[in-house]
């Protein structure tokens, strides 16, 4: 692009003189940048040979700079108005037509860069419009799941023998120190975490005093991992599930265990234990799951309390780690219990026979397996597996049989095709 930093033509020398007119004199300069008249430069002064005179103003084009038209308008004007006997020269004609080119092009290049811009700005408002619902979407599929969400702000309501759990990841460290800080940022007490589960993560309890022993006010402190800066893994969070969805200019929120959290801070997803992916299928494509090996919930045991009865209990757990189960009964005492470790593949197997502690057997019934931790680590669970050779409807719940028993459809957790045999 040329560089134009002014354009001016002074036409009064192309004009006939005679003492009853007075040189007319039309000037327009282009500012620094070529892109408008410059408004204190541009004016039209004098009076023509057919009488009309102009007083010394800004050209109606300052406001909207110097185009072609008043680019070319200016130089017929300077050819209309030339002295026939002495017309001008050559050199400066192509000059001015070098000039007008040059304008011209600048002209188009702007246009095209502007064209370009608008198109340019169209297509990411498009793309954000887009990825936007796409967002939102994807929030609103959380419904229902249960989720773990960055949250550094606990609340203490100053209740004497109340204590504040705080979930706290610690990724692949050991132990880290639990800060929490007042409004002011100053420390009222430090807590220690460590002993984290499969997952990382671990728990720690608040029992709302500092370190002088005494109950905090009342009000809303803030949770530092101290190295958390330098350490992503290292995080406090809330998990529960997700109960409801709001759309703001920021972001999706969620409504997590009552408080109002983004949906940018999920740090990990799982499906609810109440309600797993499969729970949405219907008996006609649940169909599909016949002949598939199939690991299903189950927390819960029929004891028929026959002689030599067993039932075998499995565990979903960290691989190698050491597994803690009860047996309960409908009022939620303990019966039995056990420990045991798991294997390399991260399942921990029991077998209870209906003995009790006291060493009786127990009476006929339904009994619950609890698993120690289960609560805070969503991989803990006890199942049964196998393959499905059957499935059924009865009164609007879809069933699968496995070995002759029956298990809702919601409570299958994973999906494998059979073994082979």
């Amino acid at each position: 692009m040329s560089d134009v930093s002014s354009l001016s033509a002074n036409v009064s020398s192309l004009i006939p003189q005679s003492a009853s007119t007075s040189p007319l004199t039309v000037t327009a300069s282009l500012t620094a940048d070529g892109t408008s008249i410059d408004a204190s430069t541009s004016s039209t002064s004098g009076q023509s040979s057919t009488g009309s005179t102009s007083s010394t103003s800004s050209s109606s084009t300052t406001a909207n700079g110097l185009g072609e038209d008043d680019f070319l308008k200016l130089l017929m004007t300077q050819l209309e108005n030339q002295d026939p006997s002495s017309p001008m020269d050559d050199t400066q004609f192509i000059s001015e037509m070098a000039q007008f080119q040059s304008l011209e092009s600048s002209t188009n290049t702007e246009k095209a860069i502007e064209a370009l811009n608008t198109s340019f700005q169209s297509s990411i408002s498009a793309q954000t419009a887009a990825s936007q619902s796409m967002a939102n979407a994807t929030s609103v599929s959380l419904i229902g799941k249960q989720v773990a969400v960055k949250e550094s702000n606990v609340e203490w309501d100053m209740q004497a023998g109340a204590t504040v759990p705080i979930n706290i990841h610690l990724g692949n460290n050991s132990q880290a120190q639990v800060q929490i800080l007042d409004s002011s940022g100053n420390v009222v007490t430090t807590l220690e975490a460590q002993n984290s589960n499969s997952t990382g993560s671990t728990t720690v309890d608040w029992d709302g005093k500092n370190d002088n022993g005494q109950y905090a006010p009342a009000g809303s402190y803030t949770v530092n991992i101290v190295g958390q800066d330098a350490d992503s893994s290292l995080y406090a969070y809330v998990q529960n599930v997700v109960t409801g969805v709001h759309f703001t200019s920021t972001g999706a929120q969620l409504d997590v265990g009552g408080q109002e959290l983004s949906a940018s801070d999920i740090m990990d997803v799982a499906p609810d234990q109440a309600q797993s992916g499969f729970s949405s299928m219907t008996p006609s494509s649940a169909v599909s799951l016949i002949g598939k090996q199939v690991r299903v919930l189950e927390p819960s045991i029929t004891y028929g309390g026959q002689d030599n009865e067993q039932h075998q209990i499995k565990v979903n757990a960290t691989p190698n780690s050491q597994v803690s189960i009860a047996i309960a009964d409908s009022n939620g005492d303990m019966v039995e219990s056990y420990q045991a470790q798991a294997d390399a593949t991260g399942v921990a197997t029991f077998t209870w026979n209906g003995e009790q502690m006291d060493g009786t057997y127990a009476s006929a019934g339904q009994y619950q397996v609890l698993v120690d931790g289960e609560e805070n680590d969503p991989s803990l669970y006890p199942f049964t597996d196998g393959t499905v050779n059957g499935v059924s409807n009865v009164n609007g719940t879809s069933l699968i049989r496995i070995d002759g028993e029956s298990y809702k459809l919601s409570d299958v957790v994973d999906v494998a095709s059979a073994s082979s045999t």
